[in-house]
């Protein structure tokens, strides 16, 4: 069942990255990373999980002189964003997936709500 929704949610975001990379802008995040980003040091290690096309928040990242990596499961969309983030610090995946890696990293993990909802039954605190 999970792959069956992953493969829809893939190729949904195929069908838009063209649309997406065209139009996406700042929606309400940008405060709340402002201020997320005032605990982490300069040059700090940040995961874009569910990174898109990298724009606008991975490319603010990059701005403000962090080390970013993105994370997006739509091969499209990754296409785009290396155009902004490094290609070796850029993966295809489910999130899901991945997160088991990241546990116990030193890294600031930045993710949407909708993306933490998808993956609750991965996460452990």
């Amino acid at each position: 069942m999970k792959d069956s929704f992953n493969d829809k949610i893939k190729q949904s975001y195929d069908n838009i990255a063209d649309t997406w990379f065209e139009k996406r802008d700042w929606y309400i995040e940008q405060a709340s990373i402002d201020e997320a980003i005032l605990h982490l040091h300069q040059g700090a290690t940040i995961l874009d999980v569910g990174c898109g096309s990298g724009k606008p928040i991975g490319e603010y990242f990059i701005k403000k002189g962090f080390d970013v990596f993105g994370v997006d499961i739509s091969p499209k969309l990754i296409t785009y964003a290396e155009r902004i983030i490094p290609k070796e610090k850029l993966f295809v995946a489910d999130v899901c997936d991945l997160m088991p890696l990241f546990a116990g990293s030193h890294c600031f993990m930045f993710m949407q709500q909708n993306i933490l909802r998808c993956c609750r039954n991965s996460i452990h605190f």
